[in-house]
């Protein structure tokens, strides 16, 4: 059962059933709301709408939001902490399908199409998310053309990123790697010097990328022997982006082919 405001409730995502939010609460949920990227831009009446019927989860650590053939109900943004979402199999086994940290949504398909999830949703560690009912975003989205194209690009944005994702499982597993690292990258107050922090622990990650922890260790102090990076637990600092874009190319998996051609 999730906690609801600290309360051992279920969350409630019937439509017809508002939250018993205070006016304190509702100002700082549409604050919230605000900036977040979903509703960005939309209508202030619109944020009030869904702040007065959003409701704040607080989960801890392995809990279970949703699980593959509920309804989730609403769309989740993080808020703190972090979720993944994952296929099990029935040795146990997990496919690590995304990775979500602060300022993340997650839900919004599921929601859209009415239909049961397609996957567990699972807190990372203690989490803080903003629930917001699928009824009430979608009463929104009739009235409120911004929210609906936002949801738009949402999803959009997202089935590339899947697309993404996809093309990356069939590369090597130091091309995975690279093209990870590059797409966390954010650079620094140093010239040339870029800065990837890892969002969960190094075993998440590896799960992530379809490898063994052991892999990652062994593929991170390879590019750290090479200059290309410096490891300082999950923060890795990014010593030479370009080469590290190399490493993630058809270029870098040429080389390699060649190498053990001569081999």
């Amino acid at each position: 059962m999730i906690s609801v405001n600290g309360d051992r409730r279920r969350w409630c995502h019937d439509a017809s059933v508002r939250p018993r939010n205070g006016i304190h609460e509702v100002r700082q949920i549409e604050g919230t709301l605000a900036r977040l990227d979903l509703y960005a831009g939309v209508g202030a009446q619109t944020v009030r709408e869904l702040a007065l019927q959003a409701q704040i989860l607080r989960v801890k650590r392995g809990q279970a939001i949703v699980r593959r053939g509920e309804k989730a109900g609403g769309v989740f943004a993080v808020l703190s902490g972090s979720l993944k979402t994952r296929l099990q199999q029935g040795s146990g086994d997990e496919v690590i399908l995304g990775l979500m940290g602060a300022g993340a949504t997650v839900g919004l398909a599921a929601s859209v199409l009415d239909c049961p999830s397609r996957v567990d949703l699972i807190a990372l560690e203690e989490s803080v998310l903003l629930a917001v009912g699928a009824g009430a975003l979608l009463a929104q989205m009739r009235r409120d053309a911004r929210l609906a194209r936002n949801v738009a690009n949402d999803l959009a944005t997202k089935s590339q990123l899947l697309l993404t994702q996809f093309e990356r499982a069939m590369l090597p597993t130091q091309q995975r790697l690279a093209a990870y690292l590059d797409s966390l990258a954010e650079p620094t107050q140093q010239p040339e010097v870029w800065t990837a922090r890892l969002p969960v622990s190094k075993t998440v990650v590896a799960a992530r990328l379809g490898m063994k922890k052991e892999t990652l260790s062994r593929l991170l102090q390879r590019l750290a022997r090479r200059g290309v990076i410096r490891v300082a637990r999950r923060e890795i600092t990014i010593l030479d982006r370009a080469r590290l874009a190399e490493a993630s190319s058809d270029r870098a998996r040429g080389a390699s082919g060649r190498k053990a051609a001569h081999t």
